[in-house]
């Protein structure tokens, strides 16, 4: 897939990612495992959006958490699996 695709999705996520140790006082670890995400989806960006909400959460930050969320379904609206996990949190 082409990445200019991906790009505005990409610096989002960089931006929040960036704020990530400022906002929590913790590294920001980068892509982990949290839960199937990763082998439900295809979606690389959305499965990076999807690791850094689960951070946040366990930083006890859900307000970022929910921007990191938000920023997935607007920036990817046809994606399935947000949309369904988007369900419970609005």
């Amino acid at each position: 897939e082409p990445v200019e695709r991906y790009q505005n999705a990409l610096s989002d996520y960089r931006s929040m990612a960036d704020e990530f140790e400022s906002i929590t006082g913790q590294t920001y670890r980068g892509l982990q495992d949290f839960d199937s995400y990763s082998k439900e989806s295809s979606n690389w960006m959305a499965w990076r959006y999807m690791e850094l909400g689960q951070q946040y959460l366990d930083a006890g930050h859900p307000e970022e958490a929910a921007a990191a969320f938000e920023s997935a379904a607007r920036q990817y609206p046809d994606d399935p699996l947000i949309q369904e996990r988007m369900k419970g949190r609005r």
